[in-house]
Formats: structure tokens, sequence, C-alpha cells
């Protein structure tokens, strides 16, 4: 029987969600669902909901276990003060303390990543903007009663 263990960092997982999505091009174009921005709404908004729930979401619950939850993909909020996160930085540090909203599409499929920057102090969202998905370092914030940490790889036995 092969293992089910996930060794993987949080940039490998937003890797595997992307592909995830890629591969669903196809299909959706097919059923002329709507996949690239500004066209794309409510049915390709839940299929990717799902996908990412589905690969990251759930490997980091166990990372995450008695901290506060990741927000739903694609949605923004005012304050991420009571919420861990999936943190986005760029690799060049001109972009820090912001948290992943969704991929989306400029040229090449979900070649753009949507954040939202935090006040580093108040955790309260800011400003939304996009990096290139080159450019984009991926870790999990876990929030523990105020405290956050941050993660960069997960062991989930699925």
């Amino acid at each position: 029987m092969e293992s089910r263990t996930l060794n993987a960092t949080i940039q490998e997982l937003l890797l595997i969600f992307r592909e995830a999505l890629v591969s669903l091009i196809p299909s959706m174009e097919k059923a002329k669902i709507p996949w690239r921005d500004p066209d794309a709404y409510d049915d390709w908004d839940s299929i990717a909901m799902q996908v990412f729930s589905s690969i990251v979401e759930n490997a980091c619950r166990e990372v995450i276990n008695d901290a506060f939850p990741i927000p739903q993909y694609g949605m923004t909020m005012g304050d991420y003060s009571e919420l861990s996160f999936i943190d986005v930085s760029s690799r060049d540090s001109r972009v820090v303390n912001c948290v992943l909203i969704c991929l989306t599409t400029k040229d090449l499929p979900f070649d753009t990543v949507r954040i939202q920057t935090l006040d580093p102090a108040t955790r309260r969202g800011m400003t939304i903007t996009e990096i290139p998905w080159e450019s984009a370092q991926f870790g999990l914030s876990v929030n523990k009663g105020g405290r956050v940490s941050r993660i960069s790889h997960v062991s989930v036995t699925l």
C-alpha cells in the first residue's frame, strides 16, 4: 500500500494548487465556465475554493489544529488578528506582511498572486495588490491566541 503521508512546503502546496487549476482549464472551457478575470464569477470561484480547501487547507489543518482558521480562498478580510493565513512575501523582500487572496491571470494561466497587505502591528487588512507568481514566497502564519508563528513545511498523514 502506498504511503499516504504528504511532506511538503507551503510553497509546494501552492504549486500543486496552481497546477490543479491549470489542469481544469480545458474542462471549464468545454463547460463554458469562465475562469479568467474579469469574467470568472460564482461557478469558477466555487470550484477554485473547493480545490484550495482540498489541497492547501486540509494539509494545513493538522498544523493549525486549535489555532484560528484560515480565511476562505478568494475572500478579503478587514481584520486578520483572529485568523491564521497563507502569508506571501516576494523573493526580493519588496513585499512583506501580505495575505494570499487568490491566483489570477495576466498573461499565462494563474501567473499572478493577488494579495492584501497587513498592518504589522494590528494585522488589519490594507491595500490589495498583485505580484508575479515567480516572485511569490508562501508560508503559513499560524495564529494561536494572538501569538503568530510562521510555518513553511507540513507533514500530514492523509
